[in-house]
């Protein structure tokens, strides 16, 4: 079992903190790790908002590298990419947040311009 120390109490003018020690694990090892106390730790549901807010930002930024890149280095196939991604799956909310509307929108005109650009390099060609 892990070894619990009484709390200490400390008063800072009007206010009064108790401070927990941090758990320690059953031996006597002095290098042994010290075990933090999660008592305050947000609920699953901010966890899990929190990792969906991580990947919304990794997919826009990987969405707007992809379409910017597009416009020179393979322009229909990495446009394509691109616009697969932002058509299936960019979630709606992702357009209201205004962190990611800029890019989004960037996005989408850079598609137009690498479409247009290859359509004319096409035309050129054949």
């Amino acid at each position: 079992m892990l070894e619990l120390e009484s709390p200490v109490i400390r008063e800072s003018g009007p206010i009064v903190v108790a401070d927990q020690p941090p758990r320690k694990p059953p031996s006597s090892n002095p290098y042994a790790p010290v075990l933090p106390i999660n008592d305050h730790c947000g609920s699953q549901a901010e966890l899990e908002g929190t990792e969906q807010d991580s990947r919304d930002v990794e997919l826009v930024a990987r969405i707007f590298r992809g379409a910017v890149s597009g416009i020179l280095i393979l322009p229909p196939l990495l446009t394509f990419y691109v616009l697969f991604l932002l058509i299936f799956e960019v979630p709606n909310g992702a357009y209201q947040d205004s962190r990611f509307f800029w890019r989004l929108l960037a996005s989408w005109f850079c598609c137009l311009v690498a479409i247009v650009f290859a359509a004319v390099v096409w035309s050129r060609l054949f």
